[in-house]
C-alpha cells in the first residue's frame, strides 16, 4: 500500500545552523540525487517513559532515508520505531519493562534530496495476533523502482521490541521484525522508500560475529558514493537486546556511512547474538 507521494522538485541546497532542539541541515556535494541534506532534531533530556519527534525535510526537498539515536538511555531505553508513512521520519523510543528513572534524549534524522522520480513510501502492516510473541512485515517497491530508504516500528510499549529493519539484497523490499516480551503480542509495520534507480544505487552490509555483549558497528559507502538510507538490526537475541542507534554518519559535509549501536537489556542476556548494519548508497 502506498501512503505518500511527492513529485520531482529542484532547489538549491542551503545550510541552517541552530540550537540542539532545532533542525541542523548539512549540505553535501552534488551527486545522483542533487542537494543531499541531513536533517537532525533532538528532544529535551528528561526522564519520560516514551518520546517521539519528527525530522522533516525542508520545503521542496524529499525524504529518502531516516535514522534515530538515543542519548543517555543506558540499557533501559530502546528504539520503538521510525515511522515514514507521511514522508517524514517520526522516530520514537520508550523505557523497557524494568523502568528507568534517569533523563534521556532522542534524535531523529532525515536524509533529503531533490530531483527524485518515481517516489513513493510503501507500507506493510501485521497486526497483533493473540498468542504470538513475534511478528514481521515486508513492504515491497513497485516494479521498476528500488529501495532508497527504510523504516519500521512496533507499538512503542515496554513489552514490545523493534528487533530489525532489513533491506533485501536486490533493493526490492524492507522487512521489519519485532518481538513481544512476557507473552505480549506485538504488531509490525514496515516502510520502504522507493524511487526509480539512480546511478550507483547499491546496498552495503556488515555484520559482527555472535557474542553475548553490546555491539557497535559501522559501514562506509564505496568511494564516490553517499548514504541515502540506513537499516540494520539483531539476529538471535529474541527481544533481549535493543536498538540504541541506527543512523547515518558523515565526515565533513559528506554523509558517508551508517552506524548501529545495540545493547542488551537491563538484566543482560547470556546467549550469543549478532548485529548487522546496512547502508543504501548512490553516486
Amino acid at each position: 500500500m502506498t501512503l505518500f507521494h511527492r513529485p520531482r522538485m529542484l532547489l538549491v541546497a542551503v545550510a541552517v545552523l541552530a540550537g540542539a532542539a532545532t533542525p541542523v541541515l548539512v549540505p553535501a556535494p552534488a551527486f545522483a540525487v542533487p542537494n543531499l541534506l541531513q536533517v537532525r532534531v533532538t528532544t529535551a533530556s528528561t526522564a519520560d517513559g516514551w518520546k517521539g519527534l519528527t525530522a522533516t525535510c525542508p520545503r521542496r526537498w524529499t525524504m529518502l532515508g531516516a535514522g534515530a539515536d538515543i542519548a543517555d538511555g543506558g540499557h533501559s531505553i530502546h528504539l520503538a520505531g521510525m515511522n515514514l508513512a507521511t514522508g517524514d521520519n517520526f522516530a520514537s523510543a520508550n523505557v523497557d519493562k524494568l523502568g528507568y528513572a534517569q533523563p534521556w534524549a532522542l534524535n531523529s534524522y532525515a536524509i533529503c534530496g531533490t530531483q527524485i522520480t518515481g517516489y513513493s513510501v510503501e507500507v506493510a502492516d501485521t497486526p497483533e495476533t493473540p498468542g504470538n510473541t513475534y511478528a514481521s512485515a515486508t513492504a515491497y517497491c513497485p516494479a521498476g523502482r528500488k529501495v532508497i530508504g527504510a523504516g519500521g516500528r512496533t507499538e512503542g510499549k515496554p513489552h514490545t521490541v523493534l528487533d530489525t529493519i532489513h533491506v533485501s539484497g536486490d533493493l526490492s523490499s524492507v522487512t521489519v521484525e519485532v518481538f513481544g516480551l512476557d507473552g505480549f503480542p506485538p504488531s509490525a509495520h514496515a516502510y520502504a522508500v522507493c524511487i526509480r534507480p539512480v546511478p550507483g544505487q547499491q546496498l552495503v552490509t556488515a555484520s559482527t560475529g555472535y557474542t553475548s555483549s553490546d555491539k557497535t558497528l559501522s559501514v562506509e559507502c564505496p568511494p564516490g558514493t553517499q548514504v541515502h538510507g540506513v537499516a540494520g538490526g539483531i539476529t538471535g537475541a529474541g527481544g533481549q537486546a535493543y536498538i540504541d542507534r541506527l543512523a547515518p554518519h558523515g565526515v565533513g559535509l559528506a554523509v558517508s556511512g551508517a552506524d548501529i549501536d545495540l545493547r542488551e537489556d537491563a538484566d543482560g542476556y547470556a546467549e550469543t547474538w549478532q548485529a548487522t548494519v546496512q547502508a543504501i548508497c548512490a553516486n
